[in-house]
């Protein structure tokens, strides 16, 4: 018997072909495997065929892999198995892997002094190092890489030609004789930390800015340089910090090596007070490459790793980009050809769910469950990334950042066309719904150059298609879409629905009572607007009620006079935890006294989660409308009056919202959870113990935020017509 089959997934540049040429060899099956456009191609022959097929799908990871086709094929007779040159024919397929961490065995050889590796940071093997951040598209082939530029010595082709060998075919695979080579020793590099500099460092796909995370001099002077004046600083440390969960520990260990979000304990290092200011978590991060650890070592304490960019700005992949950040560059001359920052995940009801998927995530691909041509599907601005559904999979860029400036536009488009290029010219544009956005504009003047049909998706059915995407979701659910703002059918501001979604048709079954928007964007960054638009939409004087409106805006009495005429409104739930949270007296307990400006999205609900911790609390009362908020305000405002904690108050917002959602879920048997708010893991975890296990669908792999809209976009145009 001879087999032929085509294999799909991630199973390109992660030593997938070694791993079946050694089971061919082991279970005495002939043939060839061989890379190609379209995956992975390989003829099996001999009474052992159909087992080595048959363990195909439990490859140990990174690999993952699933057989796509098979067919039997006349024998051949020929002895051996071998891997075979790539193809060029064939239609492209997502295959290509994300950049990986440096592997257990390569460190090892680092710090061996009888390896020929010993001290080289820049090794890697079929298992782990740079994938996409230097590849020209597929197939994964040394030639197609920017590794092409550095031909292998004699001892490394050796290994390259050795199917026992771990680096039996390894594309990115170097040695200190033939591979890439750094800037500057390790101890000079070492010195500009320890001295309080700020060190720009050559990552896997792209440069990050590190600094002694104790001393507070520099830690301010690198917020300065990123004008980051709030947001929590990323600290990377050499081993998993103590106390952390098994989820958080086995994520930080996880090839991917992200960001992992957790909650400040007792037990943490102390850090210099500005790295992670009012923030009631700290974002660790192990060593991503022999560099990092090597770097880690050399400076003997805890380093803040932040990306190398101004905020607002792409992530700088250049020595010329990340440079004049910086008081020094540590670089090295292997190219970073797709830039792409490091992924964040935090552990919500149990899992480690992504919150930001960029470099050890994408470009893997996800199942979108349907075929059909080519689409491009373009995100949204905030959070942006864009997707290319090829056949049933869609391929998700790395998390791009908001397109708010020329720069972000740029990379967008690069972006974009380097998608196409790689895989697939596409025959359909998929947007927003928001005509305004930059990416519904970029979008559509794609496809009028194109000469292709551009179609929308509603902002917060594109959310519930994400989730759905991802867990194979092809039946009807309950979802609760609940972001900051997103456009609806309507022309209104939503942000706090609750949707019946049956694939490409949904209904809106009920959503947060309206409110209005004094300012409309500006209420996002002067969160004191709303909190003055929930008491006037509630009926309550501020002064009469013990509340001093000059705390909440300097314009108050001004604004509370234009709250009886004309504003937009809203269903955003995003903006009604923002006012909550000012009128809970989250600034002041952040020691921020006077009308809070906001610096980054979500930092009030975020402090408001932090505040109210784990602490279990009584709910708010709820009415018929079981969204309407407004008896919630004037509680809110009555506990406070009386004195009640801010922590208390938090806690009862949240079981509020808890209890809200679960009333309205009612006995329906999938309910989704999508949007930003459900990145806080009290309402998630609060919606599922009280539903019960098997009934809650939310994101893990993909961004329960604006990062997922691509995708989501992406599988509602593969239902359109079915």
């Amino acid at each position: 018997m001879r087999l032929r089959a085509r294999i799909v997934g991630q199973v390109q540049g992660v030593g997938f072909r070694p791993w079946v040429a050694r089971r061919a060899a082991l279970l005495g099956v002939d043939g060839w495997v061989r890379n190609g456009p379209d995956g992975v191609w390989l003829e099996a022959e001999g009474p052992a065929a159909e087992a080595l097929l048959a363990e195909v799908s439990e490859a140990p990871r990174p690999i993952d892999a699933v057989v796509a086709e098979v067919i039997e094929v006349p024998e051949r007779g020929e002895p051996g198995f071998r891997i075979a040159a790539s193809a060029a024919e064939g239609a492209a397929v997502p295959t290509l892997p994300p950049d990986l961490a440096t592997c257990a065995a390569c460190l090892e050889e680092v710090g061996d002094p009888a390896s020929r590796r010993y001290g080289y940071l820049l090794l890697s093997c079929a298992a782990c190092g740079p994938r996409a951040s230097i590849a020209a598209g597929p197939p994964f082939d040394r030639d197609r890489t920017a590794m092409r530029a550095f031909p292998l010595c004699d001892a490394c082709l050796a290994e390259y030609r050795d199917p026992l060998d771990r680096r039996f075919h390894a594309q990115a695979t170097a040695c200190p004789d033939c591979g890439p080579h750094l800037s500057m020793p390790l101890d000079t590099a070492a010195a500009v930390v320890r001295g309080g500099g700020i060190l720009a460092v050559q990552g896997l796909s792209g440069f990050q800015l590190v600094c002694d995370a104790l001393d507070e001099a520099v830690v301010q002077r690198v917020r300065a340089v990123k004008r980051r004046p709030d947001k929590p600083l990323a600290v990377m440390v050499l081993h998993a910090p103590p106390g952390l969960t098994p989820t958080e520990t086995a994520a930080l260990h996880g090839p991917e090596a992200p960001v992992v979000v957790a909650r400040r304990r007792a037990t943490d290092p102390a850090l210099a007070p500005s790295v992670l200011r009012d923030a009631g978590t700290v974002g660790w991060m192990l060593p991503s490459t022999a560099l990092h650890g090597a770097l880690l070592e050399a400076v003997g304490r805890p380093v803040v790793c932040t990306s190398a960019n101004v905020s607002g700005e792409p992530l700088g992949a250049s020595e010329s980009e990340a440079g004049p950040l910086a008081d020094a560059t540590w670089s090295h001359d292997r190219p970073i050809w797709n830039r792409a920052d490091d992924s964040v995940v935090r552990e919500i009801g149990g899992a480690a769910r992504v919150l930001r998927r960029a470099r050890g995530y994408a470009p893997r691909p996800v199942p979108l469950g349907r075929s059909g041509p080519p689409l491009l599907a373009m995100g949204a601005d905030l959070k942006s990334a864009v997707a290319l559904g090829i056949d049933d999979r869609a391929v998700l860029s790395p998390y791009l950042g908001a397109l708010g400036s020329r720069r972000m536009l740029e990379r967008l488009e690069r972006e974009v066309t380097a998608l196409c290029e790689a895989w697939s010219a596409p025959e359909l544009v998929v947007r927003d719904a928001h005509p305004d956005l930059v990416s519904s504009i970029v979008g559509q003047a794609l496809a009028a150059e194109r000469g292709i049909e551009v179609r929308t998706v509603d902002h917060h059915h594109a959310h519930v298609g994400a989730v759905c995407a991802e867990h194979g979701l092809d039946r009807p659910v309950l979802a609760f879409a609940w972001d900051g703002v997103g456009l609806g059918p309507d022309g209104g501001i939503w942000g706090g629905e609750t949707l019946f979604v049956d694939g490409a048709r949904y209904e809106r079954v009920g959503h947060l009572h309206p409110f209005a928007l004094p300012g409309g964007d500006a209420c996002a960054r002067e969160p004191g607007r709303t909190a003055l638009a929930l008491l006037h939409a509630a009926g309550i004087d501020p002064k009469a009620a013990g509340v001093d409106p000059a705390a909440l805006h300097p314009r108050a009495d001004e604004l509370w006079a234009l709250l009886d005429t004309v504003h937009p409104t809203c269903t955003a739930m995003g903006r009604l935890l923002d006012g909550l949270a000012v009128l809970a007296g989250v600034p002041e307990a952040l020691g921020r006294h006077g009308p809070f400006r906001t610096t980054f999205e979500g930092q009030l609900p975020i402090a408001l989660e932090g505040l109210a911790g784990i602490r279990s609390a009584k709910r708010y009362d709820l009415t018929d409308e079981w969204l309407d908020w407004r008896p919630w305000v004037e509680q809110v405002v009555a506990d406070r009056s009386a004195g009640i904690p801010t922590a208390i108050v938090a806690a009862r917002i949240h079981a509020t919202l808890v209890g809200a959602l679960v009333r309205s879920a009612g006995d329906a048997p999938d309910v989704v959870l999508c949007g930003g708010c459900f990145q806080n893991s009290l309402l998630v975890e609060g919606v599922m113990a009280r539903l019960g296990p098997g009934r809650v669908w939310l994101g893990e792999r993909v961004p329960a935020n604006d990062g997922g809209i691509a995708l989501g976009q992406a599988w509602v145009a593969r239902r359109w017509g079915g």
